[in-house]
């Protein structure tokens, strides 16, 4: 975490997007987020979940060109559970997202028809297919 902003405390809301991008290392983003609220603090994370095998994820892993792995849901818990931080609610918001893709992909194939440039819509794709979830986590500090 930047050390500016792991060096507030958050005492009412502290949101995170793009979680994703910390896979290799969630224990440690989970120490921080702990680290800097307080009993008060709501901590909201949107993120991609992988679903299924990280090698079925050709089109997350040709835009994201990540040296890792995206987590499961179960890793990213596994890992939550290790923390001094607790789930409070978790919500799938895939099914809400998939429109905006298939505008994109539309828009993305009038410009670059083999998606050789503009590769978002490949991640897109895998969301579509069910092999990538958009979630959010809502967590507090453990009491």
């Amino acid at each position: 975490m930047n050390p500016a902003v792991k060096s507030r405390t958050y005492s009412h809301i502290l949101a995170l997007g793009t979680m994703y991008y910390g896979h290799d290392v969630l224990d440690t983003i989970f120490k921080d987020l702990a680290e800097c609220s307080n009993s008060n603090t709501k901590i909201f994370i949107w993120d991609f979940v992988r679903t299924g095998s990280w090698e079925q994820c050709a089109g997350a892993q040709v835009h994201l060109k990540m040296s890792f792995p995206i987590a499961t849901t179960a890793e990213v818990l596994e890992s939550l559970n290790k923390s001094e931080l607790v789930l409070v609610d978790y919500q799938d918001f895939t099914k809400y997202i998939i429109p905006g893709y298939k505008i994109m992909e539309r828009e993305c194939r009038k410009r670059d028809p083999n998606l050789d440039q503009l590769t978002y819509p490949k991640l897109g794709r895998d969301i579509m297919d069910d092999k990538i979830a958009y979630v959010i986590y809502h967590l507090r500090l453990r009491k």
